[in-house]
């Protein structure tokens, strides 16, 4: 009795001792398997990207709607907080600062900067903000931007245009009077103007308002003599709320009437 109940400690104990080993080996297996990531340290500023604000539209001379947000990184990727930055961007003038402004990055490696519109040529470009960190090595980031006039008067059809015949037709003229950035201006007042043309018709003038949509068209109805070369239309804003005018012209047929 006495050596069963010895043989059977001493099973159980070398039992115990080899699972004991297992589970040691496994762990020093998983360690090595999944070695720990080192921890994450802040390294000197490395680049940036943009967060929001990018690709906007504004009229030429207006400040952009929202700010453009930069973050900063370093070389691992995480955001480095309080650094001093120098900014300046071409084609634009950083708001309240003329062209050059310095900002500190916050608790997240973040800055924001507003940017005013420089008088560029209508259509989109791509404006460079370059920034200089802590007076080092600068870094640069190019984003595009898109500058309109504030308002103004598109024609929808073709301006220039070739009669189909002598006969007496009617020639629409369909325009549209846009904000900045394509927006529909609804209730410009507009009016058309025909010099004398068409078999001797005298001058005469058309009065309309864009609708809700911006848009307004106008119609004439008239036919061509053998003394007629062309019907010149003019269509503007009486009031200069829309600066431009858009001219539409319909020639004689070719070879005369």
């Amino acid at each position: 009795m006495l050596g069963s109940a010895y043989d059977a400690t001493v099973m159980k104990t070398t039992s115990s001792r080899a699972v004991m080993c297992l589970l040691i080996t496994g762990i020093l297996l998983l360690r090595c398997d999944h070695p720990r990531a080192p921890k994450s340290v802040v390294g000197t500023p490395f680049g940036f990207h943009v967060v929001d604000g990018g690709a906007q539209c504004i009229a030429e001379r207006q400040t952009y709607a929202k700010p453009l947000v930069l973050q900063m990184v370093d070389q691992f990727g995480t955001p480095v907080p309080g650094s001093s930055v120098a900014v300046a961007a071409s084609n634009g003038i950083i708001s309240g600062a003329g062209n050059a402004q310095l900002l500190i990055t916050d608790s997240n490696g973040l800055l924001s900067i507003f940017i005013i519109a420089g008088a560029v040529p209508e259509g989109q470009y791509e404006a460079t903000v370059s920034v200089t960190v802590n007076g080092g090595v600068g870094v640069s980031l190019t984003t595009e931007f898109t500058t309109t006039k504030a308002s103004q008067l598109l024609p929808l059809t073709d301006t220039s245009n070739v009669a189909a015949s002598c006969s007496t037709t009617q020639y629409s003229m369909p325009v549209r009077a846009v904000r900045a950035c394509s927006q529909p201006f609804p209730g410009v007042s507009l009016r058309m103007t025909r010099g004398s043309c068409c078999c001797g018709a005298t001058s005469r003038t058309w009065d309309a308002v864009t609708d809700v949509t911006g848009t307004q068209e106008f119609h004439d109805s008239h036919g061509f003599c053998s003394t007629d070369i062309q019907a010149r239309y003019t269509i503007s804003d009486p009031d200069g709320t829309v600066p431009n005018s858009v001219v539409f012209t319909w020639e004689a047929p070719p070879g005369g009437c």
